[in-house]
């Protein structure tokens, strides 16, 4: 946010506290404060206002307690920002599409371990592969549990009639759960 110099400089700096794409539905709105000498910052979340905060100056934007942003004076800064109309926080990256690869997971040269092979290593009791339903990391999943002698394994399914017939068939109980949910995802035993 820049000021109103006749040669404007950055006044105050605001991000998404969301760095993922849910973050670009924020935005900032800048006017006039009530009192004089200070400004009224506005926050709206997918163009519905969320939080208002009046009567800031630079010295006190570090009491603004925010849900959506992030807001501090820029290093120098002697004027307050100015007017600034509904304005977005674009920039918002929820990283690289995931794979098969990704779940299954590998160990490098190093030892590093990624995905199924960092569980390896620890003791766990169920493990949840949410949203995946490949046949790779079903196979995957399935020697995973039986290596490690893990009770259960879940894979969540395509949603559909078949998907729901078939999670039913196979255990109730986890149909039930999973209605709840709002998620239409298969359990079962695997061993």
């Amino acid at each position: 946010m820049f000021d109103n110099a006749a040669t404007p400089a950055v006044s105050a700096t605001v991000s998404a506290r969301t760095e993922g794409t849910d973050g670009n539905d924020v935005s900032v709105q800048v006017a006039a404060g009530t009192a004089s000498g200070t400004f009224k910052l506005t926050v709206s979340y997918k163009k519905a206002v969320v939080e208002s905060w009046d009567n800031l100056t630079l010295a006190n934007l570090g009491n603004v307690q925010s849900a959506y942003i992030a807001v501090s004076a820029a290093a120098g800064a002697t004027l307050v920002p100015a007017p600034l109309a509904d304005t977005p926080l674009p920039g918002g990256n929820d990283g690289a599409v995931t794979d098969d690869g990704d779940y299954i997971g590998d160990v490098n040269g190093s030892g590093k371990r990624t995905g199924l092979k960092a569980l390896e290593t620890v003791n766990v009791s169920f493990v949840l592969c949410a949203q995946q339903y490949s046949s790779a990391i079903q196979a995957a999943l399935i020697q995973h549990c039986q290596d490690a002698g893990v009770a259960r394994g879940r894979i969540c399914r395509p949603t559909g009639r078949a998907a729901k017939r078939s999670a039913r068939r196979r255990n109730k109980r986890a149909e039930r759960k999973t209605r709840r949910l709002g998620s239409s995802c298969g359990t079962g035993n695997l061993r």
